[in-house]
Formats: structure tokens, C-alpha cells, sequence
């Protein structure tokens, strides 16, 4: 390989190579400068044992990246509610880590938001302009602001405020309400919430009636059963004598009525008798 001597010191020369690499040589230690060259020059990273020294130096740095690396943790949880309503997730110093779309309007504003690592205060702002220009947000319309300190951070508060007196000097009709809440509280409102959107009937399940009433034990109503059970007039069956006698008294009186009757007619006919001799008599 030809290179040409662009430097000189006392122990050593500088060369450089038609491939473009510099190399320092003390073999060309005399030549004179702007002098062509022939060297024989191996390439470093051609060499099989410069190559495992490099791959081994990059699997080290990204294993120590991995290892130190921690994902940002969330200091605070701010709800914008307009109609798109999105759940910010902030760090300590008031940065966007994430953002989650609650309804469907909302994912179309996060789309025109680069959020990740926006500061929430132009979040919220880029937020109110994006509801307007969309549409979903009159000039006099509510904006809803809720915060959930999940620790102590004064920024996030300080800065949800100066997102809201940014929008009131160029807005001054929009409506602001700015809330601070608990985890817990704003748990049970979401739930809340999603209970009454959900429009399927619930249904209660079968109440399973048991008799808490002891076997032994007997009721009002089955002691009143019994009584009138017990008011029911019974038969009475007489001896077989008294039958007897009722059923041989019972033909004697037939018996005497018949012939008081047929004595009656017998009067009565000879009655008849009597009265008519009398008339032809008479005649």
C-alpha cells in the first residue's frame, strides 16, 4: 500500500495512506515530507481477536445501560375533562410520561400531541387549544382540571395553575375548575362512572330462601288449621238396638196413622149417607 509522509518528529513520521487512514510509523522516521512510500499495513479491525474485543466492549455498555437505566416514576396523575377526557401520567419535575385516551374523542386529540416529555402546563394548554379547534370545546365551555398526588410535589400543582392562567389571558370566557383529590376518591368516580355508561341491565342473583323454622315448632297458621280441622262436625253412630227400635217404632205409627185416616173417610162417607136419606125424605 503507497502512503505519503505529511509530518515529521524526531522518532517517528506521519503518513497517509490513498485509503485515507493516518498512521504513524518510525520505520519512515527519514523520509522527507510529501515522499511516496510502500507499506504493508494490516487493518486492526480486520484482525479476528480486535473483533471479539469489540463486541465484547459493546454487550458490557449496553448491559450497564440496562442495568442503571430506571424508568421515570409518577409523581402525580392530572385529569383534563372536556369531552375528550385523557389521564396524564407527570414526573416529580411536571413532565409527561404518558397519556391514556378515556373516550374516543380523546385519542384523536392525543394524536396531534407529541406529549412524551412535554411539560404538563404546555400539555394542558396544547390540550384546550386542540378541544377548540376540533370542535368539542365551546368558547365558553367547562374545563375540568383534577389532580392525584400519588407524592408530594409542588411543582405539578404550580404548574397545572399556570397552565390555567395562560389559557384565562388569551380565553377569559372558558370556565375552570381545579381540583385536587385522592387516589381512593377518584377511583371510586371512575368506577362510578363507568358503571353508569354501561348500559347492559344487570341483573340481581336468585335470593335463596331457607326455612329458618324448627321442624317441632308449630305456627299460628297451622294451629289455626287445626282448630277449624277440629270444628268440623262429627257423625254419630247409635248402638244397633236403638236402630233397631227406631226402625220398629216407625211402622207401628205409619201403621196408626193409615187407619185414622181411613176411619176419617168412613165417617165421612156414612156423614153423607145420612145427610142425603134425609133429603129425599124431606122430598
Amino acid at each position: 500500500m503507497k502512503a505519503v509522509v505529511i509530518k515529521k518528529e524526531k522518532d517517528k513520521a506521519y503518513l497517509l495512506t490513498a485509503d485515507g487512514q493516518f498512521i504513524a510509523s518510525k520505520k519512515f522516521k527519514d523520509a522527507e515530507i510529501g515522499e511516496t512510500v510502500e507499506i504493508l499495513h494490516k487493518n486492526f479491525f480486520s484482525h479476528p481477536a480486535a473483533k471479539i474485543l469489540i463486541a465484547a466492549s459493546v454487550i458490557i455498555a449496553l448491559l450497564v445501560s440496562v442495568l442503571t437505566f430506571r424508568a421515570p416514576e409518577v409523581y402525580a396523575y392530572v385529569y383534563i375533562e372536556i369531552n375528550p377526557s385523557i389521564k396524564a401520567a407527570v414526573d416529580k419535575n411536571g413532565k409527561v410520561i404518558s397519556a391514556i385516551s378515556m373516550n374516543e374523542e380523546a385519542k384523536k386529540i392525543l394524536e396531534k400531541i407529541p406529549y412524551k416529555g412535554l411539560d404538563i402546563s404546555t400539555f394542558i394548554v396544547k390540550t384546550v387549544e386542540e378541544s377548540e379547534k376540533m370542535g368539542f370545546l365551546r368558547k365558553d365551555g367547562e374545563v375540568i382540571i383534577t389532580t392525584i398526588p400519588l407524592k408530594e410535589s409542588k411543582i405539578v400543582e404550580e404548574k397545572v395553575q399556570e397552565a390555567v392562567e395562560n389559557i384565562k389571558k388569551s380565553k377569559s370566557a372558558l370556565k375552570f375548575e381545579v381540583n385536587a383529590k385522592e387516589e381512593k376518591v377518584q377511583r371510586a368516580e371512575e368506577k362510578r362512572i363507568d358503571a353508569k355508561q354501561d348500559k347492559t341491565p344487570k341483573t340481581k342473583p336468585p335470593v335463596k330462601i331457607t326455612n329458618t323454622e324448627p321442624k317441632n315448632e308449630v305456627t299460628k297458621d297451622k294451629q289455626e288449621k287445626q282448630k277449624i280441622k277440629v270444628e268440623v262436625p262429627v257423625k254419630i253412630t247409635k248402638p244397633d238396638k236403638e236402630v233397631q227400635k227406631e226402625t220398629t217404632e216407625k211402622p207401628k205409627e205409619e201403621n196408626s196413622e193409615k187407619q185414622e185416616k181411613s176411619e176419617m173417610k168412613d165417617n165421612d162417607s156414612k156423614n153423607g149417607k145420612n145427610e142425603k136419606g134425609e133429603r129425599d125424605n124431606k122430598n
